[in-house]
């Protein structure tokens, strides 16, 4: 079955909540940007974030479901929208520019054409020209802006745009240009890694003048800021310093203060596997068996022939009940040592679960099925047509089994539906 938040979650989701009025401000929301792109990347994670009125909003907003009120909203202008061609109409027209207004405009259009073959320090002198013959146009401050900005002097393109921003406000420029000079300081500020003035800056900028534009940089911003800040934070040395104290917090069964060691460790170092190992070991005497699979998967994408991962990987699934899934890690960590003492003991543990589930001996054996189905693999199984018409023979037949058991591709299934406690053989 299609999963309707993926639709509506989609890749362009941002596109159509920065064109959206209501939605385009909850994106200023950090909380809010980061909920979205887990659920872009994975949409069954929308299922922690469905009390979140904004993500609730969003949802009804993207799928065209009208919210309460908003019908009379969208009515409210509609007597108006007339009303500017009406006023259009009576509108003088603009006033005729004076000979140097004409002049200074001519020597921009000179400037902007040697811009654009970035010819910047003739651009710059007609840019300084124009100013001169009109010095009430804040516009061409803004030019000037443009040739430092694309020189890379990005001191001296803050200063210019701090006194364009005052001739701006000064001689009461359009809301635009003092929008677009915030927008250029702020990228000065973003390229000098002073990200906090630059946010701050892009938000500013975004009250003067709603822009999409403006709004896609302040997220790029402050994602480049979170990655700086990972980045800078990266000490190896220090990471193998805390893994060793977690070690010997672990020893002590100290395993809350040996999680915290091992997650300072995982910051000043991410790429480094094996405090991902030892923070899922911890995580399992806890009893925190999603967190310790999550670490432990984490494991082996960064060292996918680890196998102390595989053995923890598999002890979450089983403490989790998910037996099928417990077999694979341990099958996964015996692939790469086939004598591993962990990996043997926990698939031998996990085929007596599953033994005792297949001859309806488990207690939980309908708990662990009823979970078996979530699980896609199980769920694609049961819902192929072959194998429903395969089972109801079983059922009628389970002599038939043996037969079935001879096509290696029927085998496969048939153990996994087994080993999920899907199929039982009585008691």
């Amino acid at each position: 079955m299609s999963n309707p938040f993926a639709k509506v979650f989609g890749p362009d989701c941002f596109a159509k909540i920065q064109a959206h009025p209501k939605l385009s401000l909850l994106l200023l929301q950090p909380d809010y940007v980061r909920m979205l792109d887990e659920i872009i990347k994975d949409p069954s994670s929308v299922t922690r974030y469905i009390n979140d009125q904004r993500i609730m909003t969003t949802f009804m907003i993207l799928s065209g479901i009208n919210l309460p009120g908003d019908d009379e909203e969208e009515e409210r202008p509609k007597p108006e929208t007339q009303k500017p061609k009406e006023e259009e109409k009576k509108k003088p027209e603009a006033p005729e520019l004076t000979p140097e207004a004409r002049e200074a405009q001519q020597l921009k259009e000179e400037g902007n054409a040697l811009y654009k073959q970035r010819k910047f320090d003739d651009a710059l002198a007609k840019y300084h020209e124009a100013f001169a013959k009109d010095g009430t146009n804040t516009v061409y401050l803004l030019n000037i802006t443009a040739v430092f900005f694309e020189k890379g002097e990005y001191d001296a393109c803050i200063q210019e745009c701090e006194k364009a921003l005052e001739h701006g406000r000064e001689n009461r420029c359009d809301y635009t240009v003092l929008a677009k000079l915030m927008t250029r300081e702020a990228l000065c500020l973003q390229r000098l890694k002073r990200y906090e003035e630059a946010i701050a800056l892009f938000k500013k900028a975004l009250v003067e003048h709603r822009n999409p534009d403006t709004l896609a940089k302040l997220n790029a911003c402050e994602k480049e800021k979170e990655k700086f800040e990972i980045e800078a934070y990266i000490n190896p040395e220090i990471a193998q310093q805390k893994k060793d104290e977690g070690n010997a917090l672990f020893k002590e069964d100290k395993f809350p203060e040996a999680v915290a060691a091992y997650t300072e460790a995982i910051k000043r170092n991410p790429s480094e596997h094996t405090a991902y190992s030892n923070r899922a070991a911890a995580y399992l005497k806890l009893g925190a068996y999603n967190e310790a699979l999550a670490d432990a998967e984490k494991c082996i994408s960064l060292k996918p022939d680890f196998v102390k991962a595989y053995a923890r990987k598999g002890h979450a699934l089983f403490w989790t009940k998910q037996y099928n899934k417990a077999l694979q890690a341990y099958d996964g960590g015996l692939k790469y040592d086939k004598d591993n003492a962990e990996c043997k003991e926990g698939r031998m543990r996990t085929m007596m679960k599953i033994q005792e589930m297949a001859t309806g001996q488990a207690e939980d054996g309908d708990e662990v099925a009823r979970r078996a189905m979530a699980d896609p693999e199980v769920a694609a199984i049961m819902q192929d047509s072959y194998m429903q018409l395969v089972l109801g023979e079983m059922q009628r037949d389970p002599s038939r089994i043996q037969e079935y058991m001879r096509d290696p591709t029927l085998a496969a299934k048939i153990n996994t539906l087994v080993s999920a406690g899907i199929i039982r053989f009585g008691k």
